[in-house]
């Protein structure tokens, strides 16, 4: 496998070609531009972040390979209106654990930007009764605000609020209510493409913001 010396121009060219010939045929004849520059940069980047990630949060995966830490780039159309075949995106997410609900790092391209954090991207059931009880929970309720607040300082967004009203059996009036709107939870942010993400200093910088929503990693992970 090759050093990771940044995504090359043509990752975003190729994205921006997915996005305006989205269809099977095209594809097929552009699959060396894929793995050229879709697949083999990918497979660097995650090799080479994969020794940094591990100093931030024990237990994570970080394997060069699609359906491991690289998502398909093949779009699940069974249940979607959007029968488009192919994401227009790369994404990449380093589970903490082994299991499908698991919290983990996450990295976005698309052509014009890139989008990294870390959290849940959806409980299930189990996990989110769990949260729902850590949240009302004094100390780990306010050691969530905590990181959420200091996330939010630190430019971050906090994702994942998808209800209009507290859950059955939760007061209304909690003063962390807002938090039990959530059926998932991730801290993010997103920037303009430049050229760090062309070279080699991208993985640091990626490692940079990552290191500062490690500690909503360890609070998800006493979820399990």
């Amino acid at each position: 496998m090759s050093e990771f010396r940044g995504f090359p121009k043509g990752t975003l060219r190729f994205l921006r070609d997915v996005s305006r010939n989205n269809d099977r045929a095209w594809f097929e004849d552009h699959r060396e531009a894929y793995e050229r520059f879709y697949l083999a940069p990918a497979q660097a980047f995650v090799a080479q972040i994969g020794p940094r990630l591990e100093a931030l949060a024990q237990g994570v995966r970080a394997e060069p390979a699609v359906n491991r830490s690289i998502r398909r780039i093949h779009r699940d159309t069974r249940f979607s209106q959007d029968k488009r075949p192919f994401k227009d995106h790369l994404d990449l997410f380093f589970r903490v654990g082994d299991g499908q609900g698991d919290p983990g790092f996450f990295l976005r391209l698309t052509a014009r930007n890139w989008t990294l954090g870390a959290g849940v991207l959806r409980f299930d059931k189990d996990a989110l009764a769990t949260y729902r009880e850590h949240v009302v929970d004094d100390a780990r309720g306010r050691a969530l605000t905590r990181l959420t607040t200091r996330l939010r300082h630190a430019g971050f967004d906090v994702g994942g609020a998808r209800y209009k009203r507290a859950p059955r059996g939760y007061e209304p009036e909690h003063p962390r209510a807002a938090l039990l709107l959530h059926d998932a939870l991730h801290a993010f942010r997103e920037a303009a493409h430049g050229p760090v993400v062309h070279g080699a200093g991208f993985v640091s910088e990626c490692v940079r913001h990552f290191r500062k929503t490690a500690p909503l990693l360890e609070w998800l992970a006493a979820l399990r």
